[in-house]
């Protein structure tokens, strides 16, 4: 056992270290067995690390390891954090800080972390993918990592998880993001994601111009016939030509290639005119009356 201060980060056992077989995620009760301090060199940030062990039956006292950051190195202050290593270490100083409070007797001062070995707590594991490799090269192994303390008592027998139990492993793309920011808090170096495919770029098609408006016809013209004969009178044609009594329209100016078929385009109608009155007649002249009346009379 050791103190919280004095410890020589260089001699910590890597992360990858093998702990025993890796156990499905869910409750446990859980003793601590095991604890060093120690400093990460990358974010300054401190370590509480060591190994539990499961206290339920029929888990043969398997051990888990632990990693949680309880404060900033000695001359680093957390405001330099990124967002994400500050959430990392607030959700570890909530750890600890239930582990104190929960298996330290409050009368007496936490000053060694062998005050918190051997005493059962209830646990919350999860599976922390391996994400990187050590200083040789040798890529890290999934482990199980205790995401939230409680008193055991508070925990329902029935949603222990069984012995026999085989763990259930999520696929990479679908880690939860917590376990990924605690592995890249560490130091370990993210898995880049696959470059996407070139995709061509498409090219676009110029649009299409929209078709010239056509005039709008009053809808009595809509009904006229399609041909008229060719010798109907020229007064009938402009009768037809002319909306019905009663109709009201608007001047409507209409396209030569619009005008009915039977209308010649280089020959405009010709206006009716009505034909000159003939002259009154005038009276008969005197010697010019007609022959069965003549010799009547004076």
């Amino acid at each position: 056992m050791a103190r919280i201060t004095g410890f020589d980060a260089k001699s910590a056992p890597q992360q990858g270290d093998p702990l025993g077989p890796l156990l499905p995620e869910g409750w446990y009760v859980l003793a601590m067995v095991e604890s060093e301090s120690v400093t990460n060199e990358k974010n300054h940030i401190e370590y509480l690390v060591g190994k539990m062990e499961v206290l339920n039956q029929g888990w043969n006292k398997a051990r888990i390891g632990y990693r949680i950051p309880y404060r900033m190195e000695t001359g680093y202050n957390e405001k330099d954090l990124t967002d994400g290593l500050k959430k990392h270490l607030n959700i570890g100083k909530a750890q600890l800080g239930f582990l104190v409070n929960f298996l330290v007797d409050p009368s007496v001062a936490f000053t060694d972390t062998s005050q918190l070995h051997g005493k059962p707590v209830g646990a919350l594991l999860q599976i922390e993918e391996g994400n990187g490799t050590d200083s040789k090269g040798n890529p890290y192994p999934d482990q199980n990592r205790p995401g939230k303390f409680v008193d055991p008592k508070s925990i329902d027998p029935n949603d222990f998880v069984k012995p026999g139990t085989v763990p259930v492993l999520r696929p990479k793309a679908a880690v939860q993001p917590a376990a990924a920011v605690a592995a890249a808090a560490w130091g370990a170096a993210p898995a880049a994601a696959p470059a996407a495919a070139f995709q061509p770029p498409v090219q676009q098609q110029p649009a299409a111009a929209p078709p010239p408006p056509v005039a709008a016809q009053p809808a009595w013209a809509a009904a006229a016939p399609a041909q008229q004969p060719a010798n109907q009178p020229a007064a009938q044609v402009q009768q037809w030509a002319q909306p019905p009594a009663g109709v009201a329209t608007e001047p409507v100016q209409q396209p030569v290639a619009q005008q009915p078929a039977f209308v010649q385009p280089q020959q405009p109608v010709q206006q009716f005119q009505q034909p000159a009155a003939a002259p009154a007649a005038q009276p008969a002249a005197a010697d010019e009356v007609p022959p069965w009346l003549r010799g009547q009379g004076g």
